[in-house]
């Protein structure tokens, strides 16, 4: 028979937007087609903030990720776990087996965590932030880690998890689409396989559940 899962997704209004932190805020607000990266400034004198332009399709590429999780502590991508809680929670059960992919360096994995749900594995193709946040969340010891490309899920088994969770995720991938009425034929192959991948790893009748700035259509 077939099996069947379900996609749930959640894109980001402008009110919910007005809700993430005023740091956070701050950091988006500087262009719609820049996110700057943020360092602390060497000159003890200057309480300015250093920032790195960074271009949209940039997302795309794990060398800036890997640049960027060496400097960075923590980012919240779009809405905090508490923010998401209420549209979370019909959804999964603290019995359930969860992966995160695109984790970053998220708090969101361990506030999930400390609400109960603790069966949790959390993915990205960043060796230096999977080795970071494992190294950070030891004491969450029912959680784990691994390095792997959310578009090449290989490794895990058919109906191995009961939800997946993408926050921004597949956002980052899309970046290098260009005309979203014809986008690029490789960010179609990478959304695709990301997509087969995850239908394959959830159990029947489980979720795909995405918080996405990306528009409906």
């Amino acid at each position: 028979g077939t099996t069947t899962n379900q996609t749930a997704i959640m894109t980001m209004t402008a009110d919910q937007q007005e809700h993430r932190s005023e740091e956070q805020t701050q950091q988006n607000s500087q262009s719609s087609a820049v996110d700057p990266v943020v360092h602390d400034n060497d000159n003890d004198n200057d309480t300015t903030q250093t920032k790195k332009n960074v271009q949209n399709r940039d997302f795309a590429k794990q060398e800036y990720w890997e640049e960027r999780f060496a400097e960075e502590e923590s980012y919240e991508w779009l809405l905090s776990f508490k923010e998401l809680e209420p549209f979370l929670i019909p959804y999964i059960q603290t019995t359930d087996k969860l992966l995160l992919v695109g984790c970053g360096n998220s708090d969101f994995s361990a506030d999930l965590y400390d609400a109960g749900y603790e069966n949790i594995v959390n993915i990205d193709f960043s060796s230096t932030v999977i080795n970071r946040m494992r190294a950070k969340n030891s004491e969450r010891t029912m959680m784990s880690w691994k390095v792997m490309d959310m578009t090449k899920m290989d490794e895990f088994e058919d109906d191995a998890f009961d939800a997946v969770i993408d926050k921004a995720a597949m956002d980052a991938l899309m970046t290098e689409e260009g005309d979203v009425w014809n986008p690029n034929a490789s960010v179609v192959a990478k959304a695709r396989s990301m997509c087969r991948h995850i239908h394959r790893i959830v159990k029947p009748n489980g979720y795909h559940l995405q918080i996405s700035f990306q528009q409906p259509h």
